[in-house]
């Protein structure tokens, strides 16, 4: 709230949802009338409010505030409050008599808070209270409000009164209420109360809904309430009670429905209750046991049942029973409801509690709101699942106390509350994958029978609490991926039945899993984690998995490392990757038989060799590959840390790099201390040197190195300067590799030219180089900048040219405070730029144009207050131009402006620029700026005469051109495509002006006068001048470069030109074509924007022959160019021109080049199925930088797939039926990427486990890989996807990874009803056509021919010799391919 106090006039604040966490700073805002701040992550109340003494209306419901409400005394400040909600906010206690002196109140809501005791009856003194909301007292797990209700007899102004769901007892007041106007329309909601005895008479009002169900109501006065079309009373309870009787106001003793009266809405009239003891009193909402089927007909309602996927015989068949979903005991009544993944969507209505028979509830997979208010009454309830419901709160499920099973997994639950240890009976807890946060409460000690504990993947902090130990009956203890600090307590060890511990990743790396590439995350990126000395978990028995990677555990591993295991043949797995474990391998651990041991990216020194014969180790892989399946040797590494079969060795590092300990996942630069002449030899031998265009004397031992070509000393500048390398110049010398890193040991060097070269940077080392001052990189194959935030003086960093394939740009450059010009245009940047953009203070040069950059520029850039050029073009920022801009004192030029990028641009008002005085060149044109040019328009400039370039075409600026700029004696101003309207006669006299040509052509060389037009929207040679424009005698714009007339005139001569080179005579339609009377927009296919300028050709499956005309590219205004299913010869020469075009469907056209569709960077939707296109996959595809949807399904692309790096955009890749070989790609660095289909190619290896990695876990996903040469598992880690639709028939797949046949959303529910069948099927079986079982009737049968998952045939054909040598070459090809890649 910095700065809030600036806008003077601030009188309305809206910041619901915004994810708050505090207002501090917010009283500045002294001027405040209403402050919206609801649903926001305060987790105490905002103090400051009290401070905001003009506040009239606040609202903050939706907080989980935790404290009393008579703790909020500040409220008592703000004697102007006439507005106060504060509905579910975790407020409570009694309500403090002080209320009373907010004494302007007129709406007061607390509903669904946890408040006790009696109302107060200084309440009564809000003498202008109209509306007050106290109803819900319980859901949280309160008693509710008590005692007798208040007559409110003073209120006179009181017409909505809501106390639903309290404990009030006692009578209703006869004067409840009596000074209201009876003319007011009045509500009163007195439901789920205690309150008995006679209702009184409230014939007084004319308009009165008045809901009493479920208290305790005797009798009432029929003769009052009860009489046919009691006309005074006919818009009672919404005309409910003219047209139902009494029944519209209550249901008579012995009868009942679920709202306990009937209405014109779903739940029927009243029923009769024939159980004795039952529906004693008016407005009953049960009858016993018996009325189950009333509730169940309540919770289909208000459950939006009709739109369930299955609802077989609900309130069809009177058997409750037959209910699909629901099980009965021997006495027919309901003991569980199983409505999983059944598309369920509304609030579980609280008569659900009234079955109390209720053993187990499952309502996961479902789009619900659930209130736990009321669960008590379920006193046998066993079992709750409601995973994926979108569970926000746990308030109220303190009562639920006979829970054995609770299921809450991947909900948004922030906190748990006390009550919850209560639950004392719980045995199986499941709450992986919400937003808790706080650390574990030590009341976790009292849940003594828990035997599964899952808190997976959330936000929890702090230490382990010591009170785990006390849980003697554990099982399964999961803890990973949370931020858990401190060291593993003791206590732990105590834990004599756990089988599985997990506590990975507890410093916020988010790994694959075991057997996935490790990538450690180093400095900020990543907390501490758990730390410490590993325990040696010796007393242990039942352990079989144990998973601590990704912490920050030390020193080595006990010898007695999980001694007290008993089976010590049996399979255990032990996860330690990723920590600073250092040491030996102890010996005590070759007692085990069978153990995966996962110890890559520690500082472990050796493996004792005996271990190398332990062949039933790392799932047999040491009984191939020796101890290297363990951990890579010393001086070798992989993205694993030690050899996975076949696929992945261990390679040695690249030269000049080492790595130090076993199992390294990289290398590092080699620190010897070399000389100047062995650093350039290295340099000579990294790069190529024997194919360098120059090596004049390099490597010459007879030479000094001060003589080598490229090497400059200082001794070249001053005599008496020493021999030492202070320029290395080796620019466009065909130098190939890898720079070593020992470059920047050269300790003198001040510049390092290595621009226009095919060569790679490691910067990790660059902090060595204490004398470089300029780096020229520009134009090589730099990909990362890791490590380049460390150069201590460097001045000049020039990385133009790279391919950064959209990443971001590194944080680390702008941390180079000492840099005075940045060049790192065309990277292929993307991204926003970053905030800390403002600690480059002191750059006098920025070049950042030609990249992909989007978003708002960051205020932060007022920053660099001795920047002089500020280049940022071509990119796609949005938003306003930032103030802080003004701040540029030095600023000469400036350019953000765009010609090849089509989008709104920045936006606002057209800036001053005032105060700027040496600012002379401005170039923001095709943005969408707004208002008229300021007169102060950079009227602080320091010299007039100087010349001045000014670029704002096509924007959207307005008004006339001010006389003020006739101070600029040299002005080029291109203003074309604006809404300007009128010229100063001043200006139409400055000779000087663009270039001379008004002295030429007067206001014509500004701007066209309106109803003219050139291509320029200005005349700046005779040979070009505005011409008329034939029906704009009625425009007032200037600059025009397009006629509209004109454009038609163009348009139609396109498409007659279409007509005619595609056979028009034989089209199927053709109404209107070539008709000189019908305007081109009524033509078949045709459609136009707003009536007139032509968007759209959509002529798909018309009999369209031949090669359309270049010319269509020329339609400016093209988006959509649909052409599918006609047997044309399409070209795309040109298609550049068509700079609107973003749909382009050629599918079915027998097309056979995609020569210059790179061209074409504006489509968003390329479809070329079914066509004859040959060869490889073109490289120009990666320049549909725009691209969302690429379908190439079935032509016959050959060779390998590219990564496609460059399309961040791409949200759909469909690529099969085509020939395309080798490894499938990853797709890691797309985000939006959801829809992949590469089935029918000829694809082989394993499934990438990094599949699309960045990919939110949320999005729907579908997967095509059938009929390829696929080989292993479905890697595990695509677990992480919720909805999936995965084929992979007719592949060699021998697995499928854990956790995957749990996914039961996946195959459209498959998995759910056939677990892993549902995805393939197993060896020794095959399903007809699909190749997994479905409920389409695919069903998995017995096959003795199929030795891999997925088959969809029975046949002898690939006789199991012949699958064998095909997977085994296919290995071999695998293994050599891999090789290669490292």
């Amino acid at each position: 709230f910095e700065g809030i106090d600036k806008p003077e006039n601030l009188l309305y604040l809206n910041l619901d949802s915004t994810g708050l966490k505090s207002l501090e700073g917010i009283q500045q805002a002294s001027k405040l009338v209403l402050l919206h701040a609801t649903d926001n992550d305060f987790h105490s109340f905002p103090s400051e409010v009290f401070s905001l003494n003009n506040l009239e209306v606040l609202y903050l419901s939706g907080n989980n505030f935790n404290m009393k409400l008579n703790d909020l005394t500040g409220l008592k400040e703000l004697s102007d409050l006439i507005y106060f909600q504060c509905k579910d906010c975790g407020l409570d206690g009694e309500i403090p008599n002080w209320i009373s002196t907010i004494g302007k109140l007129q709406y007061l809501s607390l509903s669904k808070n946890s408040l006790v005791g009696d109302l107060p009856q200084e309440i009564e003194n809000l003498n202008d209270l109209i509306h007050l909301d106290l109803s819900d007292q319980l859901s949280r797990g309160g008693t509710g409000l008590t005692g007798n209700i208040l007559s409110f007899s003073t209120n006179s102004v009181l017409s909505e009164l809501y106390l639903y769901k309290n404990s009030f007892n006692g009578n209703i007041p006869n004067n409840i209420l009596e000074t209201t106007d009876t003319n007011l329309s009045v509500k009163i909601d007195l439901r789920r109360n205690d309150l008995d005895g006679d209702l009184p008479d409230f014939t007084r009002f004319k308009d009165l809904t008045l809901l009493l169900a479920g208290n305790r109501i005797n009798t009432i006065s029929e003769e009052i309430y009860c009489p046919d079309a009691e006309e005074s009373r006919k818009d009672w309870n919404s005309g409910d009670l003219k047209k139902f009787g009494c029944d519209g106001l209550m249901c008579r003793p012995h009868s009942f429905n679920s709202i306990g009266r009937q209405s014109n809405g779903p739940y029927g009239p009243c029923e009769p209750c024939d159980v004795e003891g039952e529906a004693k009193f008016w407005g009953s909402t049960h009858c016993g046991l018996s009325d189950h089927q009333t509730f169940l007909k309540d919770f289909f309602i208000s459950l939006d049942g009709g739109n369930w996927y299955q609802s077989h015989h609900w309130l069809e068949d009177d058997d409750i029973c037959n209910w699909f979903g629901i099980t009965c005991n021997d006495s027919k009544e309901v003991i569980k409801i199983d409505l999983e993944n059944n598309g369920l969507s509304g609030s579980v209505p609280e008569s659900i509690y009234n079955i109390q028979t209720l053993v187990s509830i499952n309502l996961k997979e479902n789009d619900i709101d659930f209130a736990f208010g009321g669960i008590k009454d379920l006193g046998s309830l066993d079992y709750l699942g409601l995973s994926e419901t979108g569970v926000t709160t746990l308030a109220g499920i303190g009562q639920a106390t006979s829970l054995t099973n609770l299921h809450l997994t991947n909900n948004n639950i922030k906190d748990i509350p006390d009550e919850f240890y209560n639950l004392i009976n719980l045995e199986e807890l499941y709450m992986n994958y919400n937003n808790i946060m706080g650390e574990i409460s030590s009341k976790i000690g009292q849940l003594t029978k828990l035997k599964e504990f899952y808190l997976f993947n959330n936000k929890l902090e702090g230490k382990i609490p010591t009170e785990l130990g006390l849980l003697q009956d554990l099982e399964f203890l999961i803890l990973g991926r949370n931020l858990l600090t401190g060291q593993i307590p003791p206590e732990m060890n105590d834990l004599v039945n756990l089988k599985v511990l997990d506590l990975e990743g507890e410093n916020g790396a988010k790994t694959l899993g075991l057997g996935y590439p490790l990538d450690r995350v180093e400095g900020t990126e990543k907390g501490v984690g758990l730390s410490g000395s590993l325990i040696s978990f010796n007393n242990m028995p039942n352990l079989t998995e144990l998973y601590l990677g990704s912490n920050s555990l030390d020193g080595p591993i006990p010898s007695d490392f999980l001694a007290g295991v008993s089976d010590k043949n049996g399979l255990i797995k032990v996860d330690l990757t990723l920590n600073d474990i250092s040491g030996d391998l102890p010996l005590t651990l070759k007692e085990f038989n069978r153990m995966n041991l996962f110890l890559a990216g520690n500082a472990i020194d050796d493996i004792d060799e005996s271990f190398c014969s332990l062949y039933n180790w790392m799932n047999g892989e040491v009984g191939i590959n020796g101890c290297d399946s363990i951990l890579c040797p010393k001086g070798t590494y992989n993205k694993y840390g030690r050899q996975l079969s076949n696929i992945s060795p261990c390679m040695s590092c690249p030269f000049t790099y080492t790595a130090p300990n076993l199992g390294s996942i990289s290398c590092a630069a080699d620190t010897t201390d070399y000389s100047e002449r062995e650093i350039l030899s290295k340099i000579y031998e990294s790069t190529g040197g024997i194919t360098w265009v120059n090596k004049d004397n390099w490597v010459e031992d007879s030479v000094p190195i001060c003589n080598w070509w490229g090497v400059h000393c200082a001794s070249e500048d001053d005599d008496q300067a020493p021999e030492v390398v202070v320029q290395l110049k080796l620019a466009s010398n065909n130098l190939e590799g890898t720079l070593p890193p020992q470059v920047f040991q050269l300790k003198n060097l001040k510049v390092l030219n290595i621009r226009d070269n095919d060569v790679d940077v490691d910067f990790l080392s660059i902090g060595e180089a204490i004398s470089l001052e300029e780096l020229y990189v520009d134009f090589t194959k730099i990909s990362k900048l890791d490590g380049i935030g460390s150069a201590p003086q460097l001045e000049i960093l020039r990385l133009e040219g790279n391919e950064f394939k959209g990443s971001l740009i590194s944080e680390e450059i702008f941390s180079i405070d000492s840099l005075r010009e940045l060049n790192i245009a065309e990277s292929q940047f993307g991204g926003s730029l970053s905030t800390e953009i403002g600690n480059l203070s002191n750059l006098v040069n920025f070049f950042c144009h030609g990249n992909d950059l989007t978003g708002e520029l960051p205020t932060e850039i007022g920053q660099m207050q001795n920047l002089e050029i500020l280049v940022l073009s071509e990119n796609r920022f949005i938003g306003t131009l930032p103030s802080e801009i003004m701040n540029l004192k030095n600023l000469e030029t400036l350019f953000i402006n765009s010609f090849t990028r089509n989008h709104a641009g920045l936006t606002g008002p057209l800036p001053s620029f005032q105060g700027m005085n040496k600012l002379r060149d401005i170039f923001l044109n095709s943005n969408s700026f707004t208002g008229t040019i300021p007169a102060n328009f950079l009227n602080d400039l320091d010299n007039y005469e100087l010349p001045i370039a000014i670029d704002l075409k096509s924007n959207r600026i307005e008004g006339n051109l001010p006389s003020e700029l006739s101070r600029f004696s040299y002005l080029k101003i291109d203003i074309a495509d604006n809404f300007i309207t009128g010229i100063d006669e001043k200006l139409c006299r400055m000779s000087s002006w663009m270039s001379g040509s008004v002295d030429k052509f007067g206001c014509d060389a500004i701007l066209c006068p309106a109803g003219t037009f050139n291509q320029y929207g200005r005349q700046s040679t005779e040979g070009a001048p505005c011409i008329p424009c034939q029906g704009s005698g009625e425009s007032v714009k200037l600059g025009s470069t397009m006629c509209e007339l004109e454009v038609k005139k163009e348009e139609r001569l396109i498409l007659e030109a279409l007509y005619i080179a595609c056979g028009g005579d034989n089209w199927k339609k053709k109404f209107g074509w070539l008709d000189p009377d019908i305007d081109i927009c009524h033509w078949y296919g045709i459609s136009c924007r707003d009536g007139g300028i032509l968007d759209s050709i959509l002529l798909g499956s018309n009999n369209l022959v031949g090669t359309p005309p270049r010319s269509i590219f020329k339609l400016r205004n093209l988006k959509w160019l649909w052409l599918y299913s006609n047997p044309m010869d399409f070209k795309f020469d040109g298609i550049g021109d068509a700079t609107q075009l973003t749909s382009l469907l050629l599918d079915s056209t027998g097309l056979k080049s995609l020569d210059g569709i790179g061209d074409a960077s504006q489509l968003t939707d390329l479809d070329l199925r079914f066509n004859k296109i040959e060869g490889p996959i073109p490289a120009e595809l990666s320049n549909l930088i725009n691209i969302e949807k690429l379908s190439l399904n079935d032509n016959k692309f050959t060779g390998s797939i590219p990564s496609f790096s460059r399309l961040k955009n791409l949200k759909s890749l469909r690529m099969g039926g085509n020939m395309l070989q080798g490894t499938l790609p990853d797709f890691a660095t797309h985000t939006k990427l959801n829809t992949l289909d590469f089935s029918e190619n000829r694809l082989s290896g394993p499934i990438p486990p990094t599949l699309l990695n960045n990919v939110h876990y949320d999005e729907t996903i579908f997967i095509d890989l059938s009929s390829n040469t696929l080989v292993g598992d479905i890697p595990a880690a695509l677990s992480r996807f919720d909805r999936m639709t995965l084929l992979l028939r007719d592949n060699l797949i021998t697995g499928v990874g854990t956790g995957l046949c749990d996914k039961k959303n996946w195959n459209d529910g498959d998995v759910s009803t056939y677990e892993c069948d549902g995805i393939l099927c197993p060896p020794g079986s095959y399903a007809s056509g699909t190749g997994r079982a479905s409920k389409k009737g695919n069903e998995c049968i017995d096959c003795e021919f199929t030795k891999y998952y997925g088959q969809s045939t029975c046949e002898p054909s690939k006789s199991s010799a012949t699958s064998s040598n095909f997977a085994s070459m296919t290995a071999i090809l695998v293994a050599v391919v891999t090789f290669l890649m490292f």
